[in-house]
């Protein structure tokens, strides 16, 4: 089976999934993904990550080419073409193209439902595109909701859009922390882009009021970059360490004891399910659409309000008086975070590719 994926930007955790898909047998895959814009950007993941996937990088002329796109896809003879979002005009037009008539059509949507006229309205305009989608690939709960506004049947409707790279981030890292000479670390973590919707100026509100409240406060690690990063500078107990590439992190989840993720938006939070996965309790906001899905609260970390620096203070002080619990906590969270492994993700959507055509 041919499968085609018409993604936009890259990441690490999405080129182990379309590795893993790759090497499912008799599948050949070939990957469309945007070009790293430039060293600026608020991520910087190594090109290299595609090697041995069959892709090509558009730059940003060319993502905007539907006629290039347009046989960059058909060329591959497609059984099936998985696009990633509306926002690329070029790649919705693939799903009226008549050369790609007898091809099935996956579509992976993120945007959560708010509510608002503007996304209640844009069901009339999406209308005919998502008619051609054999399946509607959601994020989380809010996600699916929205595709069923969009009027998406249930049946067409499932959940798995992001997965974490299970290779990188496994139960090895539980255990090589709990061997550590000095026992379970007194420390927190951040990874992610520093980013306003990423909420950093409640992330450091939050720590800043807990270090009030504790007799030893553990520091906070945060590694990323972005327009955010002045936030964290000159913090007493913060450390920003700046963007470090996948293959590099599981070395600093080990050394950590619990993570955190404060963000006001948030579609998903796939390092929510990599610090799970590496056997990390986990402090998220109600934002995050993982923490519908992920996260149980004195099970496996602690759900907080958005944009609530006092509810994130007091969620760093649990995890600091309870520190004796957070081996059991990261270890029940490593099997509620493998459904979302690459590994699954591979398993899905190549299901779904076959699946589509006997509806």
């Amino acid at each position: 089976m041919n499968i085609v994926i018409c993604w936009t930007q890259m990441s690490g955790y999405m080129a182990a999934c379309w590795r893993e898909l790759a090497g499912l047998p008799g599948i050949r895959l070939h990957v469309l993904c945007y070009r790293d814009a430039k060293p600026s950007s608020v991520t910087a993941f190594d090109m290299s990550l595609l090697e041995g996937i069959e892709h090509t990088f558009l730059d940003d002329a060319q993502r905007h080419d539907g006629t290039l796109i347009s046989r960059l896809v058909t060329e591959s003879q497609p059984d099936a073409v998985m696009i990633a979002g509306w926002v690329n005009h070029a790649y919705r037009k693939l799903a009226f193209d008549f050369k790609l008539a007898k091809a099935r059509f996956l579509f992976a949507m993120d945007t959560p439902f708010r509510g608002d006229l503007r996304q209640r309205l844009a069901r009339w305009r999406l209308g005919p595109f998502l008619n051609r989608m054999d399946w509607v690939v959601v994020s989380g709960e809010l996600t699916r909701t929205y595709a069923r506004i969009l009027g998406v049947p249930e049946s067409r409707i499932q959940k798995g859009v992001y997965a974490y790279d299970q290779r990188l981030f496994n139960e090895s890292l539980f255990e090589q922390r709990k061997r550590l000479p000095g026992g379970w670390p007194r420390r927190f973590l951040y990874v992610g882009r520093y980013a306003p919707e990423k909420a950093i100026d409640v992330l450091i509100d939050g720590y800043k009021r807990y270090r009030g409240l504790s007799d030893n406060p553990w520091p906070l690690e945060c590694y990323g970059m972005g327009p955010s990063s002045a936030l964290l500078d000159r913090q007493a107990g913060v450390t920003n360490h700046g963007f470090v590439q996948p293959a590099d992190q599981p070395r600093i989840f080990i050394n950590h004891g619990a993570f955190v993720l404060a963000s006001r938006y948030e579609p998903w939070g796939v390092v929510v399910s990599e610090a799970m996965a590496a056997g990390l309790p986990v402090i998220c906001s109600s934002a995050c659409g993982a923490a519908t899905s992920l996260l149980h609260s004195q099970f496996n970390g602690i759900e907080v309000a958005a944009d609530d620096p006092d509810s994130l203070a007091q969620a760093f002080l649990w995890m600091d008086r309870h520190h004796s619990e957070l081996d059991v906590m990261g270890r029940q969270g490593m099997a509620v975070a493998r459904a979302y492994s690459a590994e699954m993700w591979a398993r899905r959507v190549s299901c779904m590719c076959a699946n589509a055509s006997t509806r």
